[in-house]
């Protein structure tokens, strides 16, 4: 199925992909599931003292409701980090541990979650220190 065809930009199909054999001249019904998804953005501070700034480059992880990491991304220069195609569900962002142990700093893990009333949850802050 081509996802560019879909009304909505938030659906996907799922599985991502698989290839079918049919006989010539036999119609083959297929059902496919077409999933809702979202997405998470926030920002990521440093504190130092009374400082607390935005950090960029900092790698950042989503963690399914199982604790499995589903997502990475990198926070921006302004420190924005955004996760898109986001099945809804609940979820738990943290920094990747290569950042922290870089950083010195660590930063408490975020739990948050999306569903179909609040498809995009914004301003989930992790703020290292």
């Amino acid at each position: 199925m081509d996802q560019d065809s879909f009304s909505d930009p938030f659906w996907i199909v799922q599985p991502e992909g698989f290839s079918v054999l049919s006989r010539p001249g036999v119609a083959t019904v297929m059902d496919f599931l077409v999933r809702e998804t979202g997405a998470i953005e926030g920002t990521v501070f440093i504190r130092r003292g009374q400082q607390v700034r935005e950090a960029s480059g900092v790698g950042i992880e989503l963690l399914d409701g199982e604790g499995r990491v589903v997502k990475q991304t990198t926070s921006a220069r302004d420190g924005f980090y955004v996760f898109e195609m986001v099945p809804y569900g609940p979820y738990t962002i943290r920094v990747a541990e290569k950042s922290a142990a870089q950083l010195q700093l660590t930063a408490p893990p975020q739990s948050t979650a999306i569903d179909a009333g609040t498809p995009v949850r914004s301003g989930v802050q992790l703020i290292l220190e």
